[in-house]
């Protein structure tokens, strides 16, 4: 699985988890330097890290 942004590679990984249709990558396959801190959370399943409202 991959996730893309504005066609940037932002996470790559052929073990990721789905629960409830989101896919969720281990944290060493998301490239970081992409990211920043969010005050916005979810609560669910500890399986890795989600990416959302990038």
């Amino acid at each position: 699985m991959k996730a893309t942004w504005n066609g940037t590679v932002i996470a790559q990984s052929d073990d990721t988890v789905v629960v409830e249709g989101n896919h969720y990558f281990p944290a060493d396959s998301v490239k970081a330097e992409y990211l920043r801190p969010s005050d916005t959370h979810s609560a669910g399943a500890s399986v890795g890290l989600q990416v959302s409202q990038i």
